[in-house]
């Protein structure tokens, strides 16, 4: 499960033009403060489209049903990630704007393929 941010850097960064593209995916496990993977990069080696797609994976991940569990309520998920901003996990800033637009990011997190 770990490698797959690392997988993600590893094929994108292959294509010509995706190298921006590349980091913004492979860094959305890592952590505003320090702490994730699996390049252990934090602060400003995170690119707001990074600390975006961190969000943006956290957000969908807890409002979609899972093998293994039903998805949470918008109350729980906003809280476990205002827990995860907090603790430093996550940028604070576009932990907001999940908050001022929540309706379009739950549908969009909601979606099915």
């Amino acid at each position: 499960m770990i490698r797959h941010a690392f997988d993600t850097f590893n094929i994108l960064n292959r294509i010509e033009g995706f190298q921006d593209i590349a980091q913004w995916a492979a860094f959305h496990h890592e952590c505003v403060r320090g702490g994730g993977y699996p390049f252990g990069h934090s602060g400003d080696k995170l690119s707001v489209e990074a600390r975006i797609i961190a969000v943006s994976d956290v957000f969908q991940a807890l409002r979609q049903d899972r093998p293994y569990r039903a998805s949470m309520s918008i109350e729980g998920a906003l809280g476990l990630i205002d827990e995860m901003s907090l603790a430093g996990k996550l940028d604070p800033d576009v932990v907001g704007l999940l908050h001022s637009n929540i309706d379009a990011c739950d549908h969009a997190a909601r979606a099915q393929a």
